[in-house]
């Protein structure tokens, strides 16, 4: 269900089979309640037509959408290219609304509710869910124009394992691309490169030595290092456990040193392999970064 984002306004582009309109005398709504319930519906019934062009007009230009299956909200350019992928890969057999709670404020009104979902792959498999459902509209040239959507599923623990295994596993690339690049920067001394990967706040925690805290701390410490001679990591992903916005890396890692002229008196050439966990989080740019970087030697004390 990651692909799933956002119900209401995806129905633009695929096939329902059904679209449940909410009933605008139920629950003696008041006029203004009726008034936004019937530019709800109205965007139904463009929804059912598949009227494309109709069904955008309901959109306000900076519409944001949050589905629960995203990291972050997208915006109207996005939600719409999320709208056409889906189409591509899914059709809706049924979507129902319920609702609950109609606030209306002047020129901004929100629709609580509920929603039941069923949709259907190109092989035939049918997967549903349902939840929570929170509709934002503001009136614009005396219409209701939909600037907000946030959905929540009601998940099981199998599905929400299944969702963190699959999360898991598309994260786990990430970071393994970019483990690869800090191998390349650290045998290259790109200090700027290495602490582009760590957040403003990162730790780095070497075995037998005082943390590194804070990424000016850091980026002191290995300026001076690379002065001292080569420095080549290999780093290798053992595990990832994700739900964004947090992964947590378990890994192992191979430094070999090899000591130039400048480096202090006593360091000599070294091989040295041991454990590390890694603390990514993803941030608003959508980049991960490395909050905490942790790591144990295999080799004993001396």
């Amino acid at each position: 269900m990651k692909s799933l984002n956002g119900r209401c306004w995806v129905l633009a582009f695929v096939c329902i089979v059904l679209v449940v309109e909410t009933p605008i005398f139920a629950k003696g709504w008041s006029a203004e309640q009726k008034d936004v319930l019937a530019s709800f519906n109205k965007y139904l019934s463009a929804v059912r037509l598949g009227n494309l062009k109709k069904i955008v007009s309901f959109w306000h230009p900076k519409l944001v959408s949050w589905d629960y299956a995203q990291a972050l909200p997208t915006d109207y350019g996005a939600t719409l290219q999320g709208a056409e992928a889906i189409c591509k890969n899914f059709r809706f057999k049924k979507l129902e609304f319920n609702p609950l709670e109609i606030q209306v404020e002047g020129n901004h009104a929100t629709i609580h509710g509920t929603y039941d979902v069923v949709i259907q792959d190109s092989a035939g498999k049918e997967t549903s869910t349902s939840g929570p459902e929170t509709i934002i509209l503001v009136k614009k040239d005396k219409e209701w124009a939909m600037i907000g959507l946030v959905s929540i599923a009601k998940q099981t623990l199998e599905e929400t394992k299944a969702r963190v295994q699959q999360e898991s596993a598309e994260v786990r690339k990430v970071i393994e691309g970019y483990n690869a690049d800090l191998g390349r920067y650290y045998a290259s001394g790109n200090v700027d490169s290495i602490m582009a990967i760590f957040a403003e706040e990162a730790r780095q925690m070497p075995p037998n030595g005082p943390a590194l805290e804070g990424r000016e701390k850091m980026r002191a410490f290995w300026q001076e290092a690379f002065s001292w001679g080569q420095w080549n990591f290999a780093l290798t992903t053992m595990s990832v456990t994700a739900k964004t916005p947090v992964a947590i890396e378990l890994g192992r890692y191979r430094l070999q040193f090899t000591p130039s002229q400048a480096a202090p008196p006593g360091m000599k050439a070294s091989v040295e392999t041991g454990n590390y966990v890694c603390y990514w989080r993803l941030d608003e740019d959508a980049k991960w970064r490395v909050v905490y970087d942790i790591a144990t030697s295999d080799q004993p004390i001396k």
